[in-house]
C-alpha cells in the first residue's frame, strides 16, 4: 500500500469520526437545531412556520385526545390519580396547541 493510498484512507476514516460524532447524545445536543422545536412547542414563537404550527397542533390534538381518553376513565372509575394526569394532558395540550397561532410582537418604545 502507497503513502498516498494510506493518507487518503486516513482523511476517509477522520472523515467519517466526525460525522459519527454527531450521534452522541451530547454532540447531538450541541450541534443539533432539535432544541429550537422543543422551546417552539412549548414557548411559542411571534411568527412561527407553516409546518411548524401543524405540528404545534397535531402534539396538542395528541394531548387534547390522551386527556379525553383519561377523562373516560375518571368518569368509570373515579381514580384521582387520572383525574390529574388527565387534567395535566388537557392542560397541556391547550398550552401546545395555542402555541400554533401567531402572537403579537412584544414592542416597546425606546426613548
Amino acid at each position: 500500500m502507497s503513502k498516498i493510498e494510506h493518507e487518503g484512507q486516513a482523511e476517509l476514516v477522520e472523515d467519517f469520526k466526525r460525522r459519527q460524532r454527531n450521534t452522541l447524545l451530547g454532540d447531538s445536543m450541541r450541534n443539533g437545531n432539535n432544541f429550537r422545536m422543543d422551546t417552539f412547542l412549548w414557548k411559542g414563537s411571534e411568527n412561527p412556520l407553516l409546518v411548524q404550527r401543524v405540528a404545534a397542533w397535531i402534539f396538542g390534538c395528541f394531548f387534547l385526545m390522551v386527556g379525553v381518553f383519561l377523562a373516560t376513565i375518571v368518569y368509570d372509575d373515579r381514580s384521582i390519580p387520572a383525574a390529574m394526569f388527565c387534567l395535566a394532558a388537557f392542560l397541556i395540550g391547550i398550552k401546545i396547541f395555542s402555541n400554533g397561532f401567531k402572537r403579537k410582537k412584544n414592542t416597546v418604545d425606546k426613548v
